[in-house]
């Protein structure tokens, strides 16, 4: 099952930001959404929630607040818990790291991780392209201060090809110069010999200890 918290949108990398656009750009953002679960024989869910770019009036904002400062984090949190405790048993939860900042991000990361319960089933993605900007020190600096019982595991991807494919379901949201900074660091992470991710979660520090 994938969750879309912030499908309501009028963010476009192509345009100006508009806010009259978001009929338009959310229907086209759902579309893409739909495609990609599709390919990889998942459902989607939509919360119908505006992400920043509607919610935030002037752009760059959505790296001011922190989550609990937003105006619809209560809400959103209780959507996520009841959205989650439909299912008898919960597997793993792939939240955002939040090292981008972005106010959308740390809602998605702290409505799970600030609750036990869903904390230890949460494995935190990176946030590409941003991630990409940090060295790896300050990468783990950044997890460090989150959580000191976090472990990081590697998964190497089959190829660039494989991954540009996956990327190319989102049109709309990224631009060449994304695609390349986000192959660029998979790369990084391989250490220039594979393309790999990396997610962060206290189930990989029990397996290594």
């Amino acid at each position: 099952m994938i969750i879309t918290v912030f499908n309501k949108t009028c963010w476009r990398f192509d345009a100006p930001v508009r806010s009259q656009d978001a009929a338009r750009v959310t229907s086209v953002r759902a579309h893409e959404e739909r495609t990609f679960a599709a390919s990889v024989e998942a459902t989607v869910k939509f919360l119908e929630f505006e992400d920043s770019s509607l919610r935030y009036r002037f752009l760059g904002d959505e790296y001011k607040n922190t989550p609990t400062e937003d105006h619809i984090f209560p809400t959103v949190e209780k959507t996520i818990h009841d959205a989650l405790e439909r299912y008898d048993s919960i597997g793993k939860i792939y939240i955002p790291l939040g090292i981008s900042n972005h106010v959308d991000h740390l809602i998605c990361r702290e409505a799970v991780f600030r609750h036990h319960h869903l904390r230890n089933n949460a494995v935190l993605y990176e946030d590409l392209p941003y991630v990409a900007s940090f060295s790896e020190e300050n990468i783990r600096v950044f997890v460090g201060q989150l959580c000191s019982h976090l472990a990081n595991n590697t998964l190497h991807t089959p190829s660039v090809k494989e991954k540009t494919a996956a990327m190319s379901f989102y049109r709309s949201q990224l631009e060449e110069d994304t695609i390349s900074t986000v192959i660029k660091y998979g790369v990084r992470l391989g250490n220039n010999t594979s393309l790999a991710e990396r997610y962060w979660s206290f189930e990989t520090l029990e397996k290594e200890q």
